[in-house]
């Protein structure tokens, strides 16, 4: 307070306690808060900096989570393609069990060769298990009487009905319709020098006189040099005739051409109306659209001012789905033909208002040839017919379905030659008759085959060659100490038909007997679906907070604070790990292990899959080691950040400390000194 005085000694001493306490509180702050900047008025440079790296440091220390998160996500997925591979190497190993189990269902049977006998054919047939339900027959025998068997015709195989095709020939030249031309009706008179001649076309004045018209040629530049000049250059076209003697002009695309006003100074003169005065000439049309109809059905539209080639695609796009297409005639240029896709001899008619125009005729007549059914009989059979257009292999399996898988007979091609042979060398005779049975095998339809030389009983050891030969992977034959032993090479149960019961033997009566499937196939069949059924579930499972990578989920991770360092992980093409992108979805019956060759076909497949899980599965570790390694980089980051801005803001609490000791010290001495300062003071008391 300015009315308290002060000695210098006690205000100096007093000043120096005043200081020792702001110090004292400033150490005091520091060793509470640890830090040496506090605030802005501290230090505003290391204050200002130290807070922009905690903020990045905080920033970056976000994007651990997401991180950690990704590596959980990966480690999900890394932990389903490692579930999968297990299944799909189970999936493996079951297939691989069921290639080398050979548990196959065995039976032996005699053969009664006294009921057999050489007088009648005598079969036993397979069916069922990999044969198939058609029951597949073998001859126990031969017989005496046996006639021949072999191949029929000698002749090459020609398609019914091909080589004529449904034709529609144009028999007028094309034209096209937007072409408007005034066609001349009588012979150019040129004017002459006591003549004009005075007309408009559509309006525009025309004069000529005896210069300008001397001649055609003349008359025409003339002409055209006006129209030129009244309109646009070029929209209307001045010209001559084949003949060279009548003028033609030709107007814009859509706009009639009307000639008026004709006037000539004599008689004869006018270029176009000869020896009447003022006649009047419409001698052009508009352009409009063309239409006619194919076959009733089918409209067809060409537009005004169409080429050929764009008439043409009008054409088609009408015909689209009919059988039949437009083209430019190849023997008449400029004509329009159509004809049909197929040498069918299907029926072509065109109707229609414009008919007239673009073909030339009023009736459009359909110059195709239809095709021939064939038709014939084997030995007295069913009638057996042969389309039109038929080629050789499609004659060949329709003749098969019309004899029935009964027949001892078949269609077959041979060299080009559709023969008719026997299905076993039984040495049956053939017969063809019909009325196209020459023209299909031959004019002589000859039994080629060569007759049996005595009837016999096959042998154990004839027929295991037959059986083996005709029924290979699928029924395999042996000799069993004089017996037939029939395996089964199926997992289905496989059917004996010519075994006798009571006799218990083979005679080829029509008894059945059944031989069990390989049970342990089937079995392992239905065990690989299980495992086959496991591989999307646990595709499915294989999430972590959301997101899974094996449905072809992407799981975007970004590394930095500015967003522009980040990675994108998910599956190769973004497809998801399951049965159906590995190749392995099929769902196996237990016939589809009957044969060795499937499952190397299936174990293939299996093998494609591991190799297709183990290669994402090594791209997911690639991506895991990626982000594992940036996490490690932001951990240190954040610490490098932490550690600069505590350098910049933390105090040294040892040096604080000692400080603060010299501070109080300091205090207590100032504290010493004030009081001194205060008793000099007090000496002027001792006067009183």
């Amino acid at each position: 307070m300015a009315d308290i005085t002060l000695s210098k000694a006690v205000r100096s001493n007093l000043l120096n306690l005043q200081s020792t306490a702001d110090l004292l509180g400033t150490t005091q702050e520091r060793l509470a808060t640890g830090k040496k900047v506090n605030s802005a008025l501290d230090n505003p440079t290391n204050f200002f900096t130290a807070s922009s790296l905690n903020s990045r440091a905080s920033d970056m220390g976000s994007l651990l989570d997401s991180m950690a998160n990704g590596i959980q996500t990966l480690e999900a997925a890394d932990n389903g393609l490692t579930a999968i591979t297990k299944n799909l190497e189970a999936m493996q190993s079951t297939l691989t069990q069921a290639r080398q189990d050979k548990s196959f269902k065995t039976q032996s049977f005699t053969l009664d060769a006294d009921t057999i006998g050489t007088t009648a054919l005598k079969t036993m047939s397979f069916s069922g298990g990999a044969v198939g339900d058609t029951p597949q027959t073998v001859a126990l025998n031969s017989i005496d009487d046996a006639g021949t068997i072999g191949t029929v015709g000698d002749t090459t195989y020609a398609v019914p009905g091909a080589g004529t095709k449904s034709v529609l020939s144009t028999s007028a030249a094309w034209t096209d319709p937007a072409a408007v031309t005034a066609t001349a009706s009588n012979a150019f008179v040129a004017p002459t020098a006591a003549e004009t001649a005075d007309f408009e076309v559509n309006g525009h004045a025309i004069s000529l006189d005896a210069t300008t018209g001397a001649d055609i040629d003349t008359a025409i530049t003339n002409i055209q040099a006006q129209l030129d000049a009244a309109t646009t250059a070029g929209a209307y076209t001045v010209d001559k005739d084949a003949g060279g003697t009548k003028l033609t002009i030709t107007g814009p695309v859509g706009e009639a051409v009307a000639i008026t006003g004709v006037a000539n100074s004599g008689t004869g003169v006018s270029g176009f109306v000869n020896g009447t005065d003022d006649a009047a000439a419409s001698l052009g049309t508009a352009a409009v659209d063309k239409t006619f109809t194919v076959n009733t059905d089918y409209a067809v539209t060409i537009d005004a001012g169409s080429t050929l080639a764009e008439a043409l695609a009008d054409i088609n796009t009408g015909l689209d789905g009919s059988g039949f297409t437009a083209i430019e005639d190849p023997d008449n240029a400029g004509k329009i033909l159509i004809q049909e896709d197929t040498a069918g001899g299907a029926a072509l008619s065109i109707t229609g208002g414009d008919t007239l125009a673009l073909f030339g005729t009023a009736t459009v007549t359909d110059t195709g040839t239809a095709g021939t059914t064939y038709s014939f009989t084997v030995n007295g059979g069913d009638e057996i017919t042969v389309d039109p257009g038929t080629s050789l292999a499609d004659a060949v399996t329709s003749i098969n379905t019309q004899l029935g898988t009964d027949s001892a007979f078949e269609a077959a091609a041979d060299g080009g030659n559709l023969v008719i042979r026997e299905k076993e060398a039984l040495g049956a005779t053939i017969t063809l008759a019909g009325d196209d049975a020459a023209t299909l095998f031959g004019a002589t339809a000859t039994d080629t085959g060569v007759a049996a030389t005595s009837g016999e009983v096959k042998t154990v050891d004839q027929l295991v060659e037959s059986i083996n030969a005709d029924f290979d992977g699928q029924v395999r034959a042996s000799n069993d100490n004089g017996k037939l032993r029939i395996e089964n090479l199926s997992t289905g149960e496989l059917t004996v038909t010519g075994f006798n019961p009571t006799s218990a033997k083979v005679d080829g009566t029509a008894t059945t007997k059944e031989i069990g499937g390989n049970t342990r196939r089937a079995d392992l069949a239905a065990q690989f679906n299980e495992l086959r059924d496991q591989l999307d579930k646990l595709s499915d499972d294989a999430s972590f907070n959301g997101v899974n990578l094996l449905r072809g989920d992407n799981l975007q991770l970004t590394f930095n604070e500015t967003g522009t360092s980040e990675i994108n992980i998910r599956t190769k093409e973004g497809k998801a790990i399951n049965s159906s992108n590995l190749g392995v979805s099929t769902t196996l019956t237990a016939s589809q292990l009957d044969s060795d060759e499937a499952i190397d076909g299936f174990l293939k497949d299996i093998k494609g899959a591991l190799d297709s899980v183990r290669s994402q599965s090594s791209s997911f570790g690639s991506n895991l080691s990626v982000v594992q390694n940036r996490q490690d980089f932001t951990k240190n980051m954040i610490n490098t950040l932490e550690t600069g801005a505590s350098n910049l803001t933390l105090a040294d609490t040892n040096e604080e400390a000692a400080n603060l000791l010299a501070l109080q010290t300091r205090q207590q001495l100032s504290s010493t000194a004030l009081s001194l300062a205060s008793q000099a003071d007090q000496n002027v008391l001792r006067l009183f």
